[in-house]
């Protein structure tokens, strides 16, 4: 979680710096969409490959274990089942 506490510490950063510096509201724009896209493309570019891996490990169910496993079984019931 602390990559994230930094990204959205960096997104701030970005914020303010840019508006205090940048007089146009133009360049204050790019400048901060690429930033902030730049940071997000570097996470999610940069995680682990096992991240994320326990969605689609194991063999519980059909191959699936984890979350992906609850999700399926209320896929697979009507809405009156679900909402009761």
């Amino acid at each position: 979680m602390t990559i994230y506490y930094c990204l959205y510490a960096l997104i701030g950063l970005t914020v303010m710096l840019t508006t205090i510096q940048c007089k146009k509201v133009e360049t204050k724009n790019k400048i901060c969409c690429w930033v902030i896209f730049a940071l997000v493309f570097l996470v999610v570019g940069l995680r682990h490959e096992t991240m994320g891996v326990d969605l689609l490990a194991g063999s519980n169910y059909q191959g699936y274990s984890g979350y992906l496993y609850s999700y399926d079984k209320i896929g697979a019931k009507s809405w009156w089942e679900v909402i009761t």
